[in-house]
């Protein structure tokens, strides 16, 4: 069964696809995500909407998610498997798929002990693989987990993340391949800032195949000066920054110019990459709906009419 979302159909088309990441606020306020999506409207095809990254409590995703439709742009629902059991999430995407929200991201989720809610009690009954497959089986056999039929099924999209860069990478292809076979109809990755790495990564997607199974986005941060990088560097585990990206930003004259310049020779190198479908952007230390539109504006991508929700 086909979502008949947007996203799905400009990767079934052989398009190139542009979607970016918004971190919901603490509040009951939608005025702020609200505008936030109008500015990206233009250049991207779908929206995702974080949900309670480190376990900290956000605008819901879902609530953001319908928010989105509202603007006329198409969203992604990020599901995580740390705050609810199968039964809940089951009913969440059905909800969701009820209200026209298709494209649904299946993560693990970060455990609370990283965030500032290390006293709840995480769930963890499934994790991103036994989640793409829950959801495979409600679209293309219409039934839940205890086997009760789900009339009519959700028209779903599913979507899983990867992470090239913690640990070995035949570990992390290996990884990918679960996700294919679980049901994933599209990967999107963490931020993309070691090139040379990522390459030899897609090198052996492609020695598998994996790129004709699935769609991969590729990650692209955008960020405003090298203090971001040696953060990340320092304290995130998994990830990659080469020490001549920073040592380029922090030489340079202009550090906020240097930087942008940066997240673009970074997408325009991800856009020539064989197998690459796709670019997410996720921003650090800036204002996504700022940047990200600069950013677009000078990428060898041809441009079309995007993220208008039917």
């Amino acid at each position: 069964m086909k979502s008949g979302t947007h996203l799905e159909t400009v990767l079934a088309q052989g398009g190139f696809a542009v979607t970016a990441e918004l971190s919901q606020p603490v509040s009951t306020d939608l005025s702020s995500l609200r505008q936030q999506i109008r500015a990206l409207r233009p250049v991207v095809d779908a929206l995702n909407f974080v949900d309670n990254p480190l376990g900290e409590p956000r605008l819901s995703s879902l609530a953001s998610a319908q928010a989105c439709l509202e603007e006329g742009v198409e969203p992604v629902l990020q599901v995580t498997c740390r705050d609810r059991n199968s039964a809940a999430i089951q009913a969440d995407v059905l909800g969701a798929a009820a209200l026209g929200i298709r494209n649904v991201l299946c993560l693990t989720g970060d455990h609370q002990s990283q965030g500032t809610h290390a006293m709840s009690q995480g769930v963890f009954e499934l994790d991103s693989v036994q989640l793409i497959q829950l959801l495979r089986r409600m679209r293309d056999e219409g039934k839940l987990r205890n086997e009760q039929p789900v009339t009519p099924p959700p028209p779903l999209f599913i979507g899983g993340a990867k992470n090239p860069f913690s640990g070995p990478l035949e570990l992390r292809v290996t990884r990918l391949g679960q996700k294919i076979r679980a049901g994933a109809n599209f990967i999107q990755t963490q931020p993309v800032l070691d090139i040379e790495y990522f390459s030899r990564w897609m090198e052996l997607v492609r020695e598998h195949g994996y790129e004709r199974q699935v769609s991969i986005i590729a990650g692209v941060l955008v960020f405003k000066s090298h203090k971001v990088l040696k953060f990340m560097k320092k304290h995130l585990p998994g990830t990659r920054v080469p020490e001549a990206l920073v040592q380029r930003i922090e030489q340079a004259q202009d550090i906020e110019a240097e930087a942008i310049a940066a997240s673009v020779d970074l997408a325009n190198a991800l856009i020539g990459l064989p197998g690459v479908r796709g670019l997410h952007f996720m921003a650090a230390g800036a204002r996504l709906e700022e940047l990200v539109p600069h950013v677009i504006d000078r990428l060898r991508l041809q441009r079309q009419q995007r993220g208008h929700a039917s």
